[in-house]
């Protein structure tokens, strides 16, 4: 990194700083203080007054499983949703590290060496390798 990109970074840092400080304030400010005593709503509501609602069946429809059917079938979901997780991250592993042996069992060229290798049958003077590599090495 370059010291001018270090600054630039630097002064962005800075100016974040600031602006969400000043923000933080003007939400602050905005925000009445919260009354004194029991400061939820939940609480002073008439707790009676909360009622389930229910949808009529459609007609014609018959229940597919019993109350026991469906807890088993909700704890296996929930065991997989604990178990899944930790596959995925196994797998991601375990693909990594193929990919990054792949990647080291590659022979990397070697500086100043050879860069192509004459096919087989093919006859050229070392002047012409040279060309080639030189060739190779501008395009690069």
């Amino acid at each position: 990194m370059h010291r001018r990109d270090f600054l630039v970074r630097a002064a962005l840092g800075g100016v974040g700083l600031v602006s969400a400080r000043a923000l933080y304030a003007q939400q602050t400010a905005a925000t009445p203080a919260p009354a004194q005593g029991n400061a939820s709503n939940l609480f002073d509501m008439n707790q009676e007054a909360a009622k389930t609602v229910r949808r009529p069946a459609k007609p014609g429809a018959t229940r597919s499983m019993n109350d026991e059917e469906r807890d088993a079938l909700g704890r296996g979901f929930n065991l997989a949703g604990y178990l899944v997780p930790f596959a995925a991250l196994g797998a991601g592993a375990v693909a990594l590290t193929v990919v990054l042996r792949g990647m080291s069992r590659r022979p990397l060229p070697v500086p100043g060496g050879p860069l192509v290798d004459p096919p087989v049958g093919v006859s050229a003077t070392d002047d012409e390798m040279a060309k080639l590599q030189a060739a190779i090495r501008k395009d690069e």
